[in-house]
């Protein structure tokens, strides 16, 4: 019922493209700046906008049962591909070795569980969308005020990008994604054995 009540509110604006939020009798979302908060019960989906191309999700919700969602380029664990080292065993970023031209970090890897020596980063183009690389190497949540905002769907809080918290794609520039606005859609993988 909930569903149908947010719906209609949306059909009922006319404005299909404004990401403000929107208002009902069950749920008030409260856009100040770009930070979204939630009062009265919350909604729950898997996405509100049309059908989801073949493979693509915002939830596990939308993948076989056989499946799970998981951003694209997630290294999945388990089974065939259970722990393979790939690099350098590490405790700390120093026993890696690197220098201050090629920085080498320590990283936990996320199947094996122990570190792992990666190449750092050297300029804020190496690092993602809303990050910075940080004086010792590591990319890290990029600052952000009036002059220099967060890019789409990210917020400003604390001086500090993060992805604004979402519970449909009409609350985001793009999409709603594990309940957070994201540029892309999540992709529906076997789940391993």
């Amino acid at each position: 019922m909930q569903r149908l009540a947010v719906l209609l509110a949306l059909v009922a604006s006319g404005c299909p493209d404004d990401k403000s939020g929107s208002t009902t009798d069950a749920d008030t979302t409260a856009v100040t700046g770009t930070t979204i908060g939630t009062t009265g019960s919350a909604i729950t989906t898997s996405g509100t906008t049309g059908s989801l191309p073949e493979g693509a999700c915002r939830t596990a919700n939308d993948c076989d049962d056989s499946e799970t969602c998981t951003w694209p380029g997630t290294v999945q664990c388990g089974g065939a591909t259970g722990c393979a080292l790939n690099g350098e065993a590490c405790v700390d970023d120093p026993s890696c070795g690197g220098t201050p031209e090629s920085p080498q970090i320590c990283v936990q890897d996320p199947c094996c569980g122990m570190g792992v020596c990666r190449p750092g980063c050297l300029t804020d183009m190496e690092c993602g969308l809303a990050q910075r690389c940080g004086d010792d190497a590591r990319c890290t949540a990029a600052s952000c005020d009036l002059q220099s905002p967060c890019p789409a769907n990210y917020g400003c809080a604390a001086n500090i990008c993060g992805p604004v918290a979402c519970t449909g794609d009409a609350e985001c520039d793009d999409y709603c994604v594990f309940g957070f606005c994201s540029a892309v859609l999540g992709i529906c993988v076997s789940l391993a054995p």
